[in-house]
């Protein structure tokens, strides 16, 4: 029995609606030409290289650990001393953003100039999908309001990340 681990490897997406453009707000994509500059100057930079983990991709249990440190700097004071428990946000999974994200976007459709198509194109999934895996956030906006992300929280992991530069 052989235990190797295969090289990670870049594949295409498993369905046509994976395609997609990705929209995202401006300090998120000044962040990324930011590091985007900083990299163009390291040795073996290619417009090919990959935004984390520049010739490979990032081990999961990488990422996993850099949220896990995030959540901690974030459930710190100014002072260093935790957060009381109903302000800290909780140990999540990195799939857990991707639902965040999610009922983020369901939650302030009527604010915004999109709908459920626009959602559905944004994650790379069918309407369907998104009705079928979201249709409980659509009505229970008691969920939605403890995954909604807010200002103040992208705020602190912006100032940690460019700290971390």
């Amino acid at each position: 029995m052989s235990f190797k681990v295969r090289p990670p490897k870049l594949t295409t997406p498993k369905i046509k609606y994976s395609y997609r453009i990705i929209t995202m707000p401006d300090d998120l994509i000044d962040l990324l030409k930011e590091h985007y500059n900083k990299c163009s100057n390291y040795y073996g930079f290619k417009t090919s290289s990959l935004v984390f983990g520049y010739t490979k991709p990032l081990d999961t249990e990488s990422i996993r650990r850099y949220l896990r440190n995030a959540i901690k700097i974030i459930n710190t004071d100014k002072d260093g001393d935790l957060l009381a428990v109903d302000k800290q946000i909780l140990d999540i999974r990195l799939h857990d953003l991707r639902h965040s994200h999610a009922s983020y976007l369901i939650r302030n459709m009527n604010k915004g100039n999109y709908n459920d198509y626009d959602i559905a194109k944004q994650l790379g999934d069918t309407r369907e999908t998104i009705f079928n895996t979201y249709a409980h956030w659509f009505k229970d906006q008691e969920i939605i309001d403890t995954m909604n992300v807010n200002n103040a929280t992208f705020s602190n992991i912006k100032k940690m990340i460019t700290s971390a530069n």
